[in-house]
């Protein structure tokens, strides 16, 4: 198990330079653990979330266009947030950025609460129609996938991650510029 954690920490982490906008990776390989393995694993009851990542992997690489290394996004945020806090008016206020859920779920509660980069609040903002087919052929496939939106309260570049329940592993795989799209 600890290099199917590890392989899907390298999922995210592509060793791509973090540029000043975040680019999509079109592609990303990933090891496939052994039907023994999964087999065993599922009769054990063990490892259901990182083979459930390696699933969304899966079906990611082969319903969209790729994924935004997290760390690039991560990286591009923090810098949205540090020039919009150099240039605050108020000076109580912050800025931060935080994962907003696109609709309830009932894990997001529980797992995420002490997590500084995930918000309870579900994101208020319309996804464009053209994001949506995405969504929609994720959840054909996985329905219980849980979809995610970078929000930055006067920053209007949204990022849309997806993970699997329990997970605190995000893939991003969609963005798009408010209120015009991408």
């Amino acid at each position: 198990m600890t290099g199917l954690v590890k392989h899907s920490l390298q999922l995210l982490h592509l060793n791509l330079p973090v540029l000043s906008e975040p680019a999509r990776s079109p592609g990303f390989s990933f090891e496939q653990p052994s039907a023994d393995y999964v087999a065993l694993s599922k009769q054990l009851g063990v490892n259901t979330i990182p083979l459930r990542l390696c699933e969304l992997a899966q079906i990611i690489r082969e319903e969209t266009l790729g994924i935004y290394p997290y760390q690039d996004v991560a990286s591009y945020l923090d810098q949205q947030v540090a020039a919009l806090n150099q240039g605050k008016a108020n000076r109580w206020k912050t800025y931060e950025w935080r994962w907003r859920p696109v609709k309830s779920y009932s894990s997001s509660s529980y797992y995420r609460h002490g997590s500084n980069s995930f918000s309870t609040e579900v994101y208020d903002k319309p996804i464009p129609q053209e994001v949506l087919p995405t969504i929609a052929r994720i959840v054909k496939r996985m329905p219980e996938a849980e979809f995610y939106v970078s929000d930055v309260e006067q920053f209007q570049d949204p990022f849309l991650a997806v993970t699997v329940p329990g997970s605190d592993t995000l893939f991003v795989i969609e963005r798009w510029d408010e209120p015009s799209f991408r």
